[in-house]
């Protein structure tokens, strides 16, 4: 049976390309043209069991050999090409054609023209499927020429049940002609021996494949946002770009901008036409917010922002009964007005908590104080929009500012928010100890007055004052004012990021110079080019700290451009603690940045806590273990003056210890003359009795050896239990 089918389909050719800005969704397969290949092996003619299926292995026995051996696909060179195309997800259905410009020659040659059946045999990666067939027409012989099959093309279709790379193989192509008992096996067997291995009896498959990329399901993703970092959220004007897969082949769908709960209509936003593999992309502007109030509903923020759904619906074909994939969806933030919310808490300084909402995520809010003019006061504190674009930032309240602005720089414009904090602290003044006429000055603030004597003397008069004689006065010209030096013009700079970059290493840990490279992310943000916008950097504990560095000039940026500056700074050794890193780029307040930076040597201090730990170790230990006079009276033994005299080794003694205590007493008290025992040589024996009050003599042994003698006679007569 043969079947007209668009060719949508071709052979797949799986390629992996990086594209900068773009993430390709997962197993999306591109298309390349079904090749025309050499199927391999050969083709076989034999009389059929017609009992037997015709994509079974033929029984030896129960055929009749035709061929004496292996023959061509066809007479000329053979070529087949398979191509696939379709559903491209998991429950869909995948289509196949087949073709053959020429089949293989039938002999004996049909006198008449004849009909035969042409059945091919394919498998869906290990899974042979059902036969597919179709009818051709074959001439008849005309005098003595071949007759061959003439053009072929079969179509069918299955199931795909699995995601992943997949293989459709042709495995065997059969040609029936009932008219002439006749049928052809043809296939990738390269032996034809009748009666043993030929391609009836032992088929193998084919070199002809096709290869297609299936999906879990329809699916669609946003690969990037303009005017944004991320792809999570976006605002009213920005270009979301799409990416999506398991569509059918040549499906069309339409995109839209649906609520993510609720019976709210959605708001068309494109149409999309499939490629031959279910693949597709697309650009969809965001309408603005007013367009979107419906979809957002109830979940809206105080600036109008909330979430959505882009869900994508294929349309049903009127040609096709199947019904369209399912829809797919993805969900991103819709980005309203800016908020900030601002809470002040009790405390010296006085702490503040900003939370906001509907920020650029990933870009830098900038929040400064404003006085009641309107000026910004204090140092700008920077922090970073999160993924859905929700604001989180604790700082202390500027000396005299009574508002806090928030400003992010964006490519479609700076976003600004202002916010009023409670009423002002105001500084008290400073007392002007000059007393003036409106400060009335009491009697206790001035000495009492005191008469003096009146003092009589002689008035002498006048004496005459001659003029001063003319002088020459020489001009001198004034200095003739510097001139400044032209300052570069053009846009605004503004840092969107400052990091640190680097590690800890181990020299650090033990007091070495830590370093680091400050990476700083600028752009411009007007709309003409930056010249050489000025760099400094402070880097201290304090607020108030000299710059370490500076630039003249850091070449130029075009408008919309942005960069990244890295500068290399290090602290000193055996730095300890936050430091604070301060600068600007450029003139105006948008190029400031400010960060924190903090460094500990932990090694070295684990040294300093472990020797601590061993030198008091050390000291308790050698007051533990120091030796006292008084143990040695300890080993006198309790029985000593029980053992009856006359036993061996001499009379019996109360004091028979194994250690002389007496010389030992001696030997302490020479410890206790300046210089040791050195001194008491030199001194003589007579110093020595004269400073402890022993005798002047030899102090002998501390341990008595009569005494040891005496002991060691006394070991036979103890009992058996030692005693």
């Amino acid at each position: 049976m043969v079947k007209a089918r668009a060719r949508l389909g071709a052979s797949v050719l799986l390629v992996s390309a990086a594209v900068p800005g773009l993430v390709a969704p997962p197993s999306i397969a591109v298309v390349a043209p079904a090749v025309s290949v050499d199927p391999g092996g050969g083709c076989w003619r034999y009389v059929p069991d017609l009992a037997a299926p015709v994509s079974e292995p033929a029984d030896p026995t129960a055929i009749t050999d035709l061929s004496d051996g292996l023959e061509p696909w066809s007479a000329g060179a053979p070529a087949l090409s398979l191509s696939t195309s379709g559903g491209s997800a998991v429950g869909r259905d995948r289509t196949f054609l087949l073709e053959l410009p020429e089949g293989p020659v039938v002999e004996p040659a049909p006198t008449a023209a004849a009909s035969a059946t042409v059945t091919a045999v394919l498998a869906y990666g290990d899974t042979v499927l059902d036969p597919f067939a179709a009818v051709v027409e074959i001439p008849a012989a005309v005098a003595d020429e071949a007759v061959s099959v003439g053009a072929v093309e079969i179509t069918g279709g299955f199931p795909i049940v699995a995601d992943g790379p997949s293989l459709l193989t042709l495995r065997a192509l059969y040609v029936d002609v009932p008219d002439l008992g006749l049928r052809i096996a043809c296939n990738g067997q390269v032996e034809g021996v009748p009666g043993g291995a030929n391609p009836a009896t032992a088929p193998a498959p084919t070199a002809v494949v096709a290869g297609f990329d299936a999906v879990a399901s329809s699916a669609v993703e946003v690969a990037a946002v303009s005017r944004q970092r991320g792809t999570g959220a976006a605002r009213a004007g920005d270009t979301l770009t799409l990416v999506g897969s398991g569509l059918d082949a040549g499906a069309t769908a339409d995109v839209e901008l649906c609520p993510v709960s609720g019976d709210a209509a959605c708001v068309a936003a494109a149409e999309i036409v499939a490629d031959g593999e279910g693949a597709w992309s697309a650009e969809v502007t965001v309408p603005a917010a007013d367009a979107l109030a419906d979809v957002i509903g109830d979940g809206a923020s105080t600036g109008g922002g909330g979430r959505i759904a882009v869900r994508v619906t294929p349309a049903a074909d009127p040609a096709d009964p199947a019904e369209p994939a399912e829809p797919a969806e993805v969900r991103l933030r819709f980005l309203g007005e800016p908020t900030v919310e601002v809470e002040e808490r009790d405390g010296a300084p006085r702490p503040v908590r900003l939370a906001g909402a509907d920020w650029d995520p990933g870009r830098t809010v900038r929040v400064r104080g404003l006085d009641d003019a309107g000026d910004p006061v204090g140092r700008p504190v920077l922090a970073v929009a999160g993924e859905r674009g929700v604001l989180r930032l604790r700082t202390t309240r500027p000396t005299r500012a009574t508002g806090l602005r928030a400003l992010q720089r964006r490519p479609g414009g700076p976003l600004v928010v202002e916010a009023e904090l409670s009423e002002a602290e105001v500084e008290a003044p400073v007392a002007d100890p000059t007393p003036t006429a409106e400060t009335p000055v009491t009697p206790a603030t001035l000495p009492p007055a005191v008469a003096a004597p009146p003092v009589s003397s002689a008035v002498t008069p006048p004496a005459d004052i001659p003029e001063p004689e003319p002088m020459a006065v020489e001009e001198v010209p004034a200095p003739e004012a510097a001139t400044p030096a032209p300052v570069p013009t053009g846009g605004e700079v503004a840092v969107t990021d400052a990091e640190l970059v680097g590690t800890t290493t181990l020299p650090d840990l033990f007091g070495a110079a830590p370093r680091r490279i400050l990476r700083l992310t600028v752009e411009n943000i007007g709309t003409t080019v930056v010249t050489a916008p000025g760099l400094e950097i402070s880097v201290g504990r304090s607020e108030d700290v000299e710059p370490i560095y500076a630039s003249a000039g850091l070449g130029s940026i075009e408008p919309g451009q942005t960069q990244q500056i890295e500068v290399p700074i290090a602290l000193g050794v055996g730095a300890l603690g936050t430091y604070r890193i301060e600068g600007r780029l450029g003139e105006g307040e948008t190029g400031a940045f400010s960060l924190t930076w903090q460094t500990y040597p932990w090694g070295l201090i684990g040294l300093n806590l472990a020797g601590a730990v061993l030198l008091v170790w050390a000291v308790n230990r050698r007051l533990g273990h120091r030796p006292s006079p008084l143990l040695a009276a300890a080993l006198v033994p309790a029985t000593a003056a029980t053992v009856p005299a006359g036993a061996a080794g001499g009379a019996a003694r109360a004091d028979d210890a194994v250690v002389d205590l007496e010389t030992l007493e001696r030997w302490w008290a020479l410890q206790a003359v300046p210089g040791g025992l050195a001194a008491a040589a030199v001194a003589g024996p007579g110093a020595v009795a004269a400073t402890v009050g022993a005798p002047a003599e030899d102090p002998g042994a501390v341990v008595d050896v009569e005494a040891v003698e005496r002991w060691l006679a006394r070991l036979p007569e103890r009992g058996p239990e030692g005693g």
